[in-house]
């Protein structure tokens, strides 16, 4: 359902659902510029004829690529996990249920904000010069988000018609703190 504006555009994601036959895969990849690795994985397929599930995880870590002068860390650190995971139960032709349970976390410690000066041309680099007056997390600079995500979808065929009832949950919780 995208609503009257649809004429305007609109995007449509589905995410990967259970497949028929086990499947799996992942990959892992380096990033040297900003000091961090990122790891995401999948694997699916039937529990029973008429049930399947599917795990898709994504982690990703990144040490920081700005050195930061005042401090002597590397900004920002960045912490991410991701994990869906989804079922799909039809115990007949005119029958099916899906479920998809999500929960994703982000955590960035430090800034990416770069200063400058106003009067002379600046020469920007990978180095920022700001002062943490108020230390580590939760009080210096930071933001996180956590969310938890639960939606089932029933579709039961009558006839030419189908009857389909979507019901979720969303719970979504941010923290920010910024020095000034």
């Amino acid at each position: 359902l995208f609503g009257k504006n649809t004429a305007a555009g609109a995007i449509n994601i589905v995410s990967a659902g259970p497949t028929p036959e086990l499947q799996g895969g992942g990959t892992i990849s380096y990033n040297f510029n900003k000091k961090g690795f990122d790891g995401p994985a999948y694997v699916g397929g039937p529990i029973t004829d008429a049930f399947g599930m599917r795990l898709a995880v994504k982690f990703f870590d990144q040490d920081g690529y700005l050195k930061n002068l005042a401090t002597g860390s590397d900004d920002p650190h960045i912490e991410q996990q991701l994990a869906r995971l989804t079922f799909k139960y039809a115990p007949s032709d005119s029958l099916s249920v899906t479920g998809k349970f999500e929960y994703g976390r982000l955590k960035n410690e430090g800034g990416v904000t770069m200063s400058g000066s106003l009067t002379v041309p600046t020469k920007f680099s990978d180095e920022r010069y700001a002062a943490d007056p108020y230390g580590p997390a939760p009080f210096g600079e930071h933001n996180g988000i956590t969310t938890h995500n639960a939606q089932v979808t029933v579709n039961y065929d009558v006839g030419e018609l189908t009857l389909t009832s979507v019901t979720g949950y969303l719970d979504f919780q941010r923290t920010w703190g910024a020095d000034t």
